[in-house]
């Protein structure tokens, strides 16, 4: 260990100079290199005291009987500067910023509301009360926000060192399957070119991109003419990623009903910093062309119909026509599968009777609905006489079927299964290896 008390030693215009105040030099444990403290005054007996309580104020947090500095000064700010720190930090990591506003607010709101002003005052008791006060407020979907957004929050600081523990990580959510406020679906395909001729050369042309890309109406605002790759051999659009929500920048294929409209609306010599689409329609714009296309906001199920609805479209549209769901997955730019196939697909618009009606039948040759019946026959019922087997080739015995009498005991076991199968025309399936 290395501890002394002496004056900092410095070259100013050639001449060797010294600190009027005493700095202390120390190097505790498996520190690196040497640290220097400044103890802020120029008496020696002074510094070496404000030194001797830094090695006790150490060693007592080093044995656990005091929290770190860090801590302490952190328990003694309000949470409102932490909340300002935090919102600081989320846009130096170039995060959105409109999500960082709603993180801001969240918090602040939450706080106020438990009455919180120092991490001393936070505690899962007082979630939990806030938020079975809240339940008719909020829905199962926002309380998880708000939940998720709090966690993230004290998570932060407990890297920071400014928490020990993050008391609310023991929460459970709250269930949001069933319970969901708002329950998008997903246009059918008559749905979306009524909408489209609806909108008009400009707005139509702005809901058939996204009801064929998945685009989400923030991205939509930020693709120019530099994004659009035409003449490619597979005409794409890129997504850049400051303008993604997952921050990945990844090119879309073009449907060619898609391409078509996109060359007929800008031909060649348009500007490559065009955007395509400088006013996208707002909501009530949108909803006008909704009544105009006679498609309702609402339907008997309770399911809405909005902007962000094109981007189910999209999806359901890929699930109808039988894509992979690892294909759908990257056509929709999802890290999580089930957004996939739950969040973003309208189950009632998946063709699951054709599907159902196109397998194969089980008994497709002529006479074997009759060899059905004949096998099966009625309960606790003798099907054919003894011996009647020759007489008879359609009967269980002819079949080899084990014949039960009415009280339950089995008859004998006969044979001829395969030449009736055969007479019938009905060949059984080679099994698969």
């Amino acid at each position: 260990m290395i501890f002394e008390v002496e004056k900092r030693r410095f070259r100013r215009d050639g001449k060797l100079r010294e600190t009027r105040s005493y700095y202390l030099r120390y190097r505790f444990g498996k520190m690196p290199s040497d640290k220097w403290k400044s103890l802020g005054v120029s008496d020696k007996q002074a510094a070496q005291k404000v030194a001797q309580e830094f090695l006790a104020e150490r060693q007592r947090e080093e044995a656990g009987i005091l929290e770190p500095k860090l801590r302490r000064d952190s328990a003694s700010r309000p949470l409102a500067e932490h909340v300002q720190t935090y919102v600081d930090d989320l846009r130096a990591k170039k995060r959105a910023a409109k999500w960082v506003k709603i993180v801001g607010f969240r918090l602040t709101s939450l706080f106020d509301s438990c009455g919180w002003t120092r991490f001393a005052d936070i505690s899962a008791d007082g979630f939990l009360k806030w938020r079975s006060a809240n339940r008719e407020r909020h829905g199962a979907k926002t309380l998880n926000d708000y939940l998720g957004t709090c966690a993230s929050f004290i998570t932060w600081a407990e890297r920071c060192d400014r928490i020990k523990c993050n008391p609310l990580r023991h929460i459970e959510r709250v269930e949001v399957r069933g319970h969901e406020r708002v329950r998008r679906r997903a246009l059918t395909e008559a749905e979306l070119r009524r909408l489209v001729l609806a909108g008009g050369p400009e707005r139509g042309l702005a809901y058939f991109f996204s009801g064929r890309t998945g685009l989400r109406r923030t991205e939509m605002k930020s693709v120019t003419m530099a994004d659009i790759h035409l003449h490619e051999a597979t005409p794409y659009v890129m997504v850049r990623a400051s303008a993604a929500k997952n921050r990945k920048e990844q090119p879309l294929p073009l449907i060619p009903e898609l391409l078509e409209r996109l060359q007929a609306a800008f031909p060649e010599g348009t500007p490559r910093s065009q955007r395509l689409f400088p006013r996208l329609p707002k909501m009530p714009r949108f909803y006008r062309d909704l009544e105009a296309a006679g498609i309702p906001r609402r339907n008997s199920e309770g399911l809405i119909v909005d902007f962000h609805s094109l981007r189910h479209t999209w999806n359901t549209f890929l699930h109808r026509q039988g894509v992979p769901m690892r294909q759908a997955q990257a056509l929709m730019r999802h890290s999580d599968p089930k957004l996939t196939g739950k969040v973003y697909l309208t189950e009632s618009m998946l063709p699951l009777a054709q599907t159902v009606n196109a397998l194969p039948p089980l008994f497709a040759a002529p006479g074997c609905a009759q060899i059905y019946a004949q096998i099966l026959g009625a309960p606790g019922r003798k099907l054919s006489p003894a011996g009647g087997a020759k007489e008879n080739p359609g009967t269980p015995e002819a079949l080899g079927m084990s014949v039960f009498d009415g009280d339950g005991r089995a008859g004998a076991q006969l044979g001829g299964v395969g030449e009736m199968v055969r007479d019938a025309g009905f060949e059984p399936a080679t099994p698969r290896v």
